[in-house]
């Protein structure tokens, strides 16, 4: 990642500012959206002026507008047709607009604000705000990728990031036709080379190297995305100045840009399975971040494509979803260790099955008491239906824990059965700590049941000894060349004093240079106390290939060393 280490820093942050700025202007303005006096005509159309939809009580509706009629785009105005194209204008905006079909005649619409009840209102802009936060998230995350680390791979990202953010209607359609065309044609460009960053950033993820057949594809990206550029901007100004007919050029558009994701995926899986499996674990991370993104993307075009409409609250929702793919790339690419993305599938898995128990538990209830009070007044049903409802609620949270344990062990035994098999073996091995005969036997256990089941690369226990040293007592993926040295020693017995839990190595790093290294190396440490005194500390690493111990494998260590702890506690009072 060298290629762009030398960047000046003032001309990387004017860079880093041309290429994010627009994205980001856009969506500050979309958040200024439910402030600004817009308004609607009420009708939308197709490219070739074809009326799809005329929102009930609306002027258009008021005026006989139908679906169906249809504009003479060559006669219209270019501002007439940014009117026609495109959602929003100034509420009282006057407008004259020609049709040739339906009958043929001159209609004038002044656009109006939509009428909303408060609520809904509120719910439809608390939404918005949430889809153009999520678009500055994206952005801004990139952006200061890029920043910290720049690269090909973290530029690449940058751009796919900028042109995969929405526009603003605010700023298309309250300007000037020429300006909707600039503003339009500068989101279409950055759209375009999204596609071109998007199959770069997969071909270079993580290591920004490309060799191969990806160094050419890598190499025809850029005249692609220049030529769908031109395209895009030709098509906009067509639109607006001629009254140019672009709906199956959107449509081819949309079928490139479907074929550019899916050609992403399969580079992602392609490299997934060729590179080292040390990169396999970042490279997971990335792959199911965009699954997840664009699985929300691919949900609502299917809703749109079979006619079924969900709420928009619903549909916002998923389509925020975008935001999980720079998270996970920079977790993927800063941090040196990362965590399993099986622990999150995992959560997920278990919090679905949850809600989808507790929501369906509820609605069979609120099934079965309107059944049966079918005669019943709707005030008596009404109220008898919410007394169920909490008393539902409260039973539910009492059993909340026992169902989420069930819910668990449920999942992890059809699904996650290593796991499953380690967790239960590790806590019958914390309850024979109770009977054990020596503190060798529970040091070797630690050690070797520990770095066996859950797979780490090195556990190691440090016992206290007569002079108030600690020297190694049991080991696994500890050579006789490693070494804790006395000062490490001394600061992590001092650390483990002033607060007696797991010590995570982030917060004290380790100065000898003895100890093992790579995947070896501890990242977190549990004491065990004996009677009040520190006695033993145990040093565990994480998973090899620079996997991380997730936090459910981090509790279980802390239940088997407290275990160990009063086993020690036992054997001390004999």
């Amino acid at each position: 990642m060298s290629d762009s280490a030398r960047t000046p820093r003032l001309p990387l942050i004017a860079a880093v500012v041309a290429i994010a700025g627009v994205p980001l202007v856009a969506s500050l303005f979309n958040l200024a959206t439910p402030f600004f006096p817009y308004g609607r005509f009420g009708f939308t159309t197709a490219g070739n002026g074809t009326i799809t939809s005329v929102l009930p009580a609306s002027a258009a509706a008021q005026a006989g507008i139908k679906a169906g009629d249809r504009l003479d785009m060559a006669a219209l105005t270019p501002q007439q047709r940014v009117y026609a194209r495109w959602s929003l204008t100034i509420a009282g905006t006057r407008s004259d607009f020609l049709f040739s079909k339906g009958p043929a005649r001159s209609v004038i619409l002044v656009a109006r604000r939509p009428t909303a009840g408060r609520f809904s209102r509120f719910a439809y802009f608390a939404i918005f705000w949430i889809m153009a936060l999520a678009d500055i998230a994206v952005v801004l995350m990139a952006a200061l990728l890029v920043l910290a680390l720049p690269s090909r791979m973290t530029w690449a990202f940058l751009l796919y990031a900028a042109g995969s953010m929405s526009g603003s209607p605010i700023l298309t359609a309250l300007m000037s036709p020429a300006w909707v065309a600039a503003f339009s044609a500068c989101i279409g460009v950055l759209w375009c080379f999204s596609f071109a960053g998007l199959i770069a950033f997969a071909l270079r993820f993580p290591s920004n190297r490309v060799a191969g057949v990806g160094a050419v594809l890598d190499r025809m990206l850029a005249p692609i995305a220049v030529a769908l550029a031109v395209s895009v901007i030709v098509a906009n100004v067509g639109l607006i100045y001629r009254g140019m007919d672009t709906d199956a050029f959107e449509d081819l558009l949309t079928s490139v840009a479907m074929g550019f994701y899916c050609l992403a995926i399969a580079i992602f899986v392609a490299r997934y399975f060729s590179e080292r499996l040390y990169e396999r674990s970042r490279m997971a991370w990335v792959i199911a971040s965009f699954l997840v993104a664009y699985a929300g993307t691919v949900i609502v075009r299917i809703c749109e494509a079979v006619g079924f409409v969900p709420p928009r609250e619903v549909v916002i929702g998923l389509l925020a979803l975008t935001v999980a793919v720079p998270i996970a790339v920079a977790y993927a690419i800063l941090k040196q260790r990362v965590i399993s993305v099986r622990f999150f599938v995992n959560k997920a898995l278990i919090v679905a099955v949850l809600a989808a128990l507790s929501i369906g538990s509820i609605a069979i209830l609120d099934w079965l008491v309107a059944a049966l009070l079918g005669g019943a007044t709707s005030e008596k049903r009404a109220a008898l239906l919410v007394g169920i409802d909490v008393a539902a609620v409260v039973v539910l949270t009492i059993l909340l824990r026992a169902l989420y344990e069930t819910t668990r062990d449920t999942i992890e035994r059809i699904f996650f059965r290593r796991e499953y098999h380690a967790r239960r073996y590790l806590m019958k091995l914390a309850q024979s700590f109770s009977s054990a005969d020596s503190p060798r036997i529970i040091g070797d256990e630690l050690v070797q049941s520990i770095a066996a089941h859950l797979q780490l690369s090195s556990v190691a226990v440090f016992a206290r000894g007569d002079g108030g040293g600690f020297r190694r007592e049991a080991a696994a993926g500890w050579t006789d060349e490693d070494v804790l040295e006395s000062l490490d020693a001394q600061r992590l017995a001092s650390a483990f004093e002033k607060r007696p839990t797991v010590l995570p190595f982030t917060d004290l790093h380790l100065v000898g240079r003895r100890i093992p290294r790579g995947d070896a190396e501890p990242v977190v440490g549990f004491p065990i106390f004996v009677g009040g005194r520190l006695s033993r500390f145990v040093l565990f690493s994480g998973h090899p290939y620079g996997l991380d111990l997730d936090p459910s494998e981090r509790r279980l260590l802390g239940n088997v060393t407290r275990a160990a702890s009063h086993g020690f506690a036992r054997l001390s009072q004999l």
